[in-house]
């Protein structure tokens, strides 16, 4: 699947995560967060890492942080991939054009300009 109807299914339907996927990303991204967030000491980093283990935003559940073991486009690749074929995700293509639009509800093409409203 290409990276555009990755991240098309990825942005507009990761309410179709299961709980496991949802624990993981929520862990990548506060991870991700927190290494590339603007902090002036690393004593302050390891401080909000400990907080969000806490509070529950990071895990060390290993079956859930197994699932982002190949890196996080992977991670996305593999969820859309699941959730297109067990949803029967619908893409919303230009009438003109065929491309991809931004959005499922979106009536302009980003790519050509074609408006269908």
């Amino acid at each position: 699947m290409e990276k555009e109807k990755v991240d098309y299914i990825f942005n507009h339907h990761s309410h179709l995560m299961t709980f496991k996927e949802k624990v993981a990303w929520k862990h990548w991204s506060t991870d991700y967060k927190i290494e590339n967030g603007d902090y002036e000491s690393s004593e302050q980093r390891e401080r909000r890492r400990r907080l969000s283990y806490k509070t529950g935003w990071l895990t060390d559940d290993k079956e859930m942080l197994a699932l982002l073991d190949d890196g996080i486009e992977v991670f996305k690749r593999r969820i859309a991939e699941r959730i297109y074929k067990e949803e029967k995700v619908e893409f919303n293509n230009c009438p003109q054009c065929g491309k991809l639009t931004r959005t499922p509800k979106a009536k302009q093409c980003r790519y050509c300009g074609h408006d269908w409203h």
